[in-house]
């Protein structure tokens, strides 16, 4: 949903390759990830003006980290930038991501230390990178979606199966000789974010159920602290009722001790639920995405592939 900025994306994107970088050839993928505005037919015009612009159209809409994957399988080139078509991030990070991969590094990232939104919506990014980051300390507190790899790091990227994935925590977890590169992100000027609150926790839960065994073992440590406290509970009561002839009273605890107990077993199942749905999931071998249409000068494929 990037109707209106796409020109300008890439009109400041070819502007830098060609009076800043003339030494390096390049190429443009596009990924239309199932958009509903008029995206797509901007990708159109712009491909026909450039030979060395591809679009990628995939049959509906798969998330931005399927599109994420699908245009870094069709690169070819030794270095590849990631940068939203939003124009949110500044196109002129590309002359400062060579300039490290020239220093050797591998893993340019693009650390978000400021950001032109509302305040509802800097809280929530605030909350979805703090959960991401109880697994994933190397994310930085604001987050990134812009980053530069070198193709050994590609390469090591494409190695990776996953289907409920969050390009972040891969990216980070990749290793590789890393560096980061400060900015501030600008405001969104002609829609909204398609990520609202729920998307955004939910992708987070994503990150942190993929690449952490915490959360089993948290339920299983409060499960014992429960257990714990009930058999100590029990305990007094028996030895009330065995020395000093107490009858056990108190329903209302009783009920309450119930309650968050029964309560606290759902919670446990659910958690334990999600590692299954995901062992499900992956069992099934989906294809990731699905390429309906591939406009490029070199070739135009229109049948629909799998990858």
């Amino acid at each position: 949903m990037n109707e209106g900025e796409l020109h300008k994306t890439y009109s400041e994107l070819h502007r830098i390759l060609t009076n800043d970088l003339p030494e390096y050839d390049y190429e443009f993928i596009f990924v239309d990830d199932g958009s509903r505005d008029n995206s797509l037919g901007e990708l159109m015009e712009i491909q026909a003006a450039d030979t060395k612009v591809t679009v990628i159209k995939l049959s509906r809409n798969f998330g931005q980290f399927a599109a994420i994957n699908c245009g870094v399988r069709h690169i070819t080139g030794d270095l590849l930038m990631v940068i939203s078509a939003d124009s949110q991030d500044p196109p002129e990070l590309l002359s400062e991501f060579t300039k490290k991969v020239q220093e050797g590094y591998d893993v340019v990232i693009a650390e978000r230390i400021a950001r032109n939104d509302s305040m509802f919506r800097n809280i929530v990014s605030r909350i979805y990178y703090g959960l991401l980051r109880i697994e994933n300390p190397e994310i930085p507190i604001g987050g990134f979606d812009c980053f530069m790899l070198t193709r050994p790091a590609v390469d090591a990227y494409l190695q990776l199966k996953d289907l409920i994935r969050v390009h972040q925590v891969d990216i980070t977890w990749l290793g590789f000789k890393k560096t980061f590169i400060p900015y501030e992100r600008r405001r969104r000027s002609e829609d909204k974010s398609e990520y609202n609150f729920s998307k955004l926790i939910v992708t987070a839960f994503n990150g942190i159920l993929n690449s952490s065994i915490w959360p089993i073992r948290f339920i299983m440590l409060f499960g014992v602290i429960v257990s714990i406290s009930g058999f100590i509970f029990a305990g007094m009561i028996l030895r009330g009722y065995l020395l000093e002839r107490m009858k056990p009273q108190g329903w209302t605890a009783i009920m309450m001790t119930m309650l968050i107990i029964g309560g606290v077993t759902i919670v446990m199942l659910g958690v334990i639920g999600e590692y299954i749905w995901r062992i499900y999931y992956e069992a099934k071998e989906r294809p990731l995405y699905i390429v309906e249409e591939i406009i490029s000068s070199k070739k135009k494929q229109s049948a629909k592939k799998q990858c």
